[in-house]
């Protein structure tokens, strides 16, 4: 059967045109692409910015996990990229003091990686403002563009087919612009 994904104002669902409630493939499909900061054949290096990369990573297992919403997938990696920016500003400015270390902890939670913690004192203010703008850039991007990289992880890991076998070979018609 084939999915649909329909694009609207909100945002971008992936549907079976069937009626059908797309269910999660069993087995799930192996992931085909590594998991990073990118799309569309461009992968960008994080290495500059601690934590950055662990964003993308649970940001693409969240578009990779069947009847996900790409708004939530969308606002989870906003947040991971807005704390790891904060925890590297803070490292800069010698914040992380014992006095506000549970407000940092739940940014390093928000990041999903340690990769932060052994950024302090190896960062320059030119990294933090880059970081910034590399949130912004990336929230754009995948608020702007990413609804065919949404459906094209739905369409890999969920089934039309009624059951879970995981073996229907369903594909995309398109995108609906309501």
């Amino acid at each position: 059967m084939v999915g649909i994904v329909e694009e609207t104002i909100e945002g971008c669902e992936y549907t079976c045109d069937n009626g059908v409630l797309p269910r999660p493939k069993i087995p799930k499909p192996p992931q085909t692409q590594p998991y990073d900061c990118g799309s569309y054949g461009l992968n960008l290096d994080t290495s500059h910015w601690p934590g950055v990369k662990s964003c993308c990573v649970e940001h693409d297992k969240c578009y990779g996990t069947c009847l996900s919403h790409k708004a939530t997938c969308d606002q989870q990696f906003r947040q991971c990229l807005k704390s790891a920016c904060k925890v590297l500003k803070k490292s800069l400015t010698h914040e992380l003091d014992p006095e506000r270390m549970d407000e940092t902890i739940d940014d390093i939670k928000n990041v999903h990686s340690m990769d932060v913690i052994y950024s302090v004192g190896k960062v320059d203010e030119e990294v933090v403002d880059s970081c910034m703008t590399l949130e912004k850039m990336f929230v754009g991007a995948v608020e702007t563009f990413g609804c065919s990289a949404f459906q094209g992880a739905q369409r890999r890991v969920c089934s039309c087919s009624g059951h879970d076998d995981g073996n229907s070979n369903e594909t995309v018609a398109g995108s609906t612009m309501v």
